[in-house]
């Protein structure tokens, strides 16, 4: 991660543990230096994250944020996270077998696909929401989807579909 090779993240840290322990030798009072540089270094990624890091933000991360996102054929993950995303497979070309990878972690997914597109859908959830182009409805466990048209000898779409603790939601346009 590019937020821990930060020069100044690491110089204060260290400044911080000295300082911590140069007070605790000198006045004898207890000092829970560990507990406190745990602490700090969780405040500092946190922050890095609410200020947008560009280390945690791409064109396939959704991280704080409400996007819409069209996909390419050389993408193959898309994760949300805390946010929410429209991913758009739709322009997606079939020439060979397209694996496309979609999570939802305490955020929302809304996938749209191609009604024609031959699709395998293997959806998992986990405390989550999951709603497959058929209809039906998953929240724990695992459930794979595959249209009329699917021939596994031909080109086809390869969804994988995992929400922890959010909503996918699998649409056909």
């Amino acid at each position: 991660m590019e937020t821990l090779n930060s020069s100044l993240f690491w110089g204060l840290f260290i400044i911080l543990i000295g300082v911590l322990l140069i007070v605790e030798n000198f006045t004898n009072i207890k000092i829970p230096t560990f507990r406190i540089a745990i602490a700090f270094l969780l405040i500092y990624w946190g922050i890095a994250i609410l200020a947008g890091n560009p280390s945690y933000k791409d064109k396939n991360n959704v991280i704080f944020e409400d996007k819409k996102i069209e996909a390419v054929s050389d993408q193959k993950d898309y994760n949300v996270i805390f946010g929410r995303a429209v991913v758009d497979l739709t322009s997606i070309s079939l020439d060979k077998k397209t694996d496309v990878e979609v999570n939802a972690v305490f955020g929302s997914s809304l996938v749209k696909i191609k009604k024609d597109n031959p699709v395998k859908i293997k959806m998992s959830s986990a405390f989550a929401g999951g709603k497959l182009p058929n209809g039906n409805i998953i929240a724990f466990g695992e459930q794979v989807y595959e249209s009329k048209n699917l021939n596994l000898e031909k080109p086809y779409l390869n969804i994988e579909a995992n929400a922890v603790f959010g909503e996918i939601k699998i649409e056909e346009e």
